[in-house]
């Protein structure tokens, strides 16, 4: 499964437009319920979908890694005999045990609401929030679950539909709630939108093959290996999730649920950067590892061409983000979310770190190596915890910029560290001498936006012109390597 640098930048460039215009639709509710709700209705929300996510992902066992690996394997043999049984089979395997798990998230969430509760807002008020919350994490299971089915069907076109419309569905049901009821809409907003998405993907999956349920223990039995598969990307995300958690109750006690809204607003808007950057590689890279891992050269060449292309991408957008944060967080947010420029920028800075952590990362998971999937998502979120406390509590919000661009730096270096162990595959040492060199050029443009007036604008344009002109200047060459 060759693939030359036309065919990475062409993926890149595929999957990185669907997601650039989710983002496109996504800023647009973001700004409306920015305005509509402020800072502290944007934390409220952060908390509640958090703890969404948290219980969908501890009670949906991997099923969005799992599920797709046992449909993709019976997909890819339905052309021998009994093929299309068993791939009905497979489906209706798998939406059986998701019927298991939404009821599963709705009842624990109900169970656990007064916990919830106490352990976010440190109080018993928001019990009730809980409660009313609980249906949205059983439909989160089964968009998750349906995602599931068309992704092992390889049917591409129908998710980037779905892709595309869960984001308008955000926004035609949130924003009129938000805006009729502010705050209070938090929940109802959140439990009618996932009703809807559920829905829309439903209408989707269910025309490729109709819904099937069997609850039978010994049918069920044969999802044996699929549970076990995702026990290990249930308690990496569990860990994730609850991190994440931890650091905006902390955020919330310490400073105020303003204060967790722009930390919030801040770590999404590096996420979805890095998101559009990267998003071929779940749907690209990802299986072209898979394919050749086994033979250590190839491992090696995939491995290093993929970094190659995504490093010398990251950087000119990092230095235009970094540069233009003071126009885009009024114009994506509000004016009331200014005081999170400063952060924003330290951490949009990060943003190369990601072009060769990520690529790393990925190596686990082709190898099928789910423990070390584990450590490496473990040690991330051990690291980052105690880093944001530190941070926050010496220098504020400015602080916690600086514990998330040491956290992915630090990341970085475990995470090679890791392959190098395991794999014996690293970056070349060109790749590590340019990362070095790329880090001096987003410190310099950090520094730069110590100047003020004229100077700041002239010095940002001609350092976004000079590292576009790199950038340019490596895809060219890599280009002729494929002549």
């Amino acid at each position: 499964m060759k693939s030359t640098y036309k065919d990475i930048l062409k993926a890149m460039t595929l999957f990185g437009g669907v997601h650039g215009l989710n983002l496109a639709l996504n800023i647009i509710r973001t700004k409306l319920a920015a305005m509509l709700l402020g800072p502290a209705g944007v934390g409220l929300n952060s908390i509640y979908n958090e703890t969404r996510e948290l219980m969908h992902t501890s009670t949906n066992v991997g099923m969005d890694k799992s599920g797709v690996t046992e449909i993709a394997a019976a997909y890819g043999r339905r052309e021998e005999p009994g093929g299309e049984e068993r791939l009905e089979q497979a489906v209706m395997l798998t939406r059986s045990w998701v019927a298991i798990f939404v009821v599963a998230g709705v009842v624990l969430t109900l169970l656990l609401a007064p916990l919830l509760s106490r352990a976010t807002f440190n109080d018993s008020d928001h019990t009730w929030g809980y409660m009313l919350l609980s249906p949205a994490v059983g439909l989160s299971s089964l968009v998750c679950g349906e995602l599931v089915v068309l992704t092992g069907l390889h049917r591409l076109k129908e998710l980037a539909t779905v892709s595309v419309m869960q984001v308008i569905v955000g926004i035609l049901t949130t924003i009129p709630l938000y805006y009729v009821w502010g705050m209070d809409a938090v929940v109802p907003a959140l439990v009618l939108m996932f009703t809807v998405q559920a829905l829309v993907v439903i209408g989707f999956s269910y025309r490729q093959y109709r819904p099937r349920f069997c609850f039978s223990p010994s049918f069920l039995k044969t999802g044996g290996r699929m549970l076990r598969l995702g026990i290990t990307f249930v308690l990496a995300g569990v860990v994730a999730h609850a991190t994440q958690l931890a650091i905006q109750a902390y955020l919330n006690k310490a400073g105020s649920l303003e204060t967790v809204g722009l930390y919030s607003s801040a770590s999404a808007l590096s996420t979805t950067v890095a998101g559009v950057i990267l998003a071929s590689l779940s749907n690209d890279y990802f299986p072209r590892l898979a394919g050749v891992f086994s033979n250590y050269e190839e491992r090696l060449r995939t491995v290093r061409s993929q970094i190659e292309v995504c490093v010398p991408l990251c950087l000119p957008i990092s230095v235009a983000l970094i540069i233009f944060m003071p126009i885009i967080v009024p114009l994506l947010l509000s004016g009331k979310f200014l005081m999170m420029v400063p952060m924003a920028q330290i951490i949009m800075a990060s943003l190369i770190y990601r072009g060769m952590h990520q690529p790393l990362a990925y190596m686990a998971l082709s190898a099928g190596d789910s423990k070390l999937f584990f450590v490496i998502e473990t040690a991330s979120c051990v690291l980052l915890l105690p880093m944001v406390t530190l941070g926050y509590s010496l220098y504020g919000l400015d602080g916690i910029g600086v514990a998330l661009f040491m956290s992915n730096f630090l990341d970085l270096f475990f995470v090679a560290a890791c392959t190098r162990w395991r794999y014996n595959v690293l970056p070349s040492r060109k790749q590590f001498m340019q990362l070095f060199i790329y880090t001096a050029v987003v410190i310099v443009t950090y520094l730069t936006t110590r100047l003020t007036g004229m100077t700041y604008w002239i010095c940002g344009i001609v350092l976004i012109v000079l590292t576009s002109l790199m950038s340019v200047s490596k895809v060219k060459g890599m280009l002729k390597k494929d002549e």
